[in-house]
């Protein structure tokens, strides 16, 4: 029955990748050449025109940007924008991979929920960041299941290219579980003294230059953003920058995962601000949050909400960091959303610190059941 259901995943998953080219040739090439006006990726065409002339003195990492992955990507598959979609898919396929040798978990439940996200197909078509991040958060939460450190290369590695935050949540994260650190093994005091360091230390920064270029940066954005989530964002962010983050993490970490869920009616009744040639942003990061609304549903139904899966605790350090930005960035919190994908396809809930035993181990094993089950509770990792 488990075979059925892992060729029936995959033949779905072949079947997806094969729309993806469909769409790029039907849709997205057309666009990025100019042959009409539809936007259908995020910001394929900007990144194109930004590797073209990008010269000597212009920084790829900045506080406020991060255009380092698209760039490398595009410089070295020479602009070819059907190799990029090959890339794509090839980290989707590599991801899918990755947590099929690490979890137990159904993967026919496992691919609906993902699929049916409209960002996850439409990040498979063009050069993009959104795709970057789903397999440097697929490899780290591997790294954290299974401990093999080869993982960290493409974790760390993609991470970077993606997003430099995104980097540094994932070395922070490892340093919360060093064996060095005394609190360690004590996740929800991570999490609270994460927060109430933020409220600390944010409005200091705040007050520094430090922060300036990307205020300035973030300006012309922050200034169409503050009618958003009801005029809430501005009070949210007045709030953090006077030492309450404590206060406004939790609503800004749900308008990042479904503050544009109401739009759907104005969608719906073609509101004339609405730009509809703008796919994307119109339709597919609406499609996104709704998805993001089911999965929160589903994981507060049945349960899965527990600190006692490292997936869990990994998504929501890491949706506290990402929190901290004034702007409302739905594609930021993206690549975690593979990881609620998976935990509300396991099958149990097995506690993150416990390993199974790996293949030599049960090879050599030839002492019964009883001596197999030994062997997988005494090794124990940090």
């Amino acid at each position: 029955m488990r075979s059925l259901v892992g060729r029936k995943s995959t033949i779905a998953l072949i079947v997806y990748v094969a729309s993806a080219f469909v769409l790029y040739f039907l849709l997205v090439e057309p666009s990025l050449q100019g042959k009409h006006d539809l936007r259908v990726g995020a910001d394929a065409a900007d990144y194109i025109t930004y590797a073209q002339y990008f010269g000597e003195g212009e920084q790829l990492i900045t506080v406020s940007g991060n255009t380092l992955g698209p760039v490398v990507i595009l410089r070295l598959l020479n602009y070819n924008n059907f190799l990029v979609v090959i890339l794509n898919c090839l980290l989707l396929l590599s991801s899918y991979a990755l947590f099929v040798r690490s979890f137990n978990f159904n993967r026919l439940t496992f691919v609906a929920l993902l699929l049916v996200n409209p960002m996850m197909f439409f990040s498979l078509t063009s050069i993009n960041k959104e795709i970057l991040g789903v397999f440097s958060v697929a490899s780290f939460a591997c790294y954290l299941e299974k401990g093999n450190r080869w993982l960290l290369i493409p974790a760390l590695s993609f991470g970077l290219l993606a997003r430099w935050p995104q980097l540094l949540i994932m070395f922070t994260f490892m340093i919360l579980r060093a064996r060095f650190y005394p609190f360690r093994r004590n996740r929800r005091l991570n999490l609270v003294l994460l927060v109430l360091a933020i409220s600390i230390i944010y409005p200091l920064l705040r007050s520094s230059e430090l922060l300036t270029p990307f205020y300035e940066g973030a300006q012309p954005f922050s200034e169409a953003q503050v009618s958003k989530a009801f005029g809430l964002l501005e009070y949210l962010n007045t709030l953090q920058d006077n030492y309450a983050f404590f206060l406004a993490v939790i609503p800004k970490v749900l308008i990042n995962y479904i503050g544009n869920v109401p739009r759907i009616f104005d969608t719906l009744l073609g509101a004339s601000y609405l730009n509809y040639n703008d796919i994307y942003n119109t339709y597919v990061v609406l499609g996104h949050q709704i998805c993001m609304s089911i999965v929160g549903a589903l994981f507060v139904q049945k349960r899965k909400f527990t600190l006692k899966s490292i997936n869990v605790y990994f998504l929501l350090f890491y949706s506290a960091v990402l929190s901290i930005s004034p702007l409302i960035n739905y594609r930021v919190f993206f690549p975690i959303y593979p990881l609620f994908c998976l935990e509300l396809s396991r099958h149990r809930q097995e506690p993150s610190v416990i390993s199974k035993p790996n293949q030599h181990s049960q090879s050599r094993d030839r002492f019964g059941a009883t001596a197999q089950a030994t062997m997988t509770v005494g090794r124990i990792i940090s």
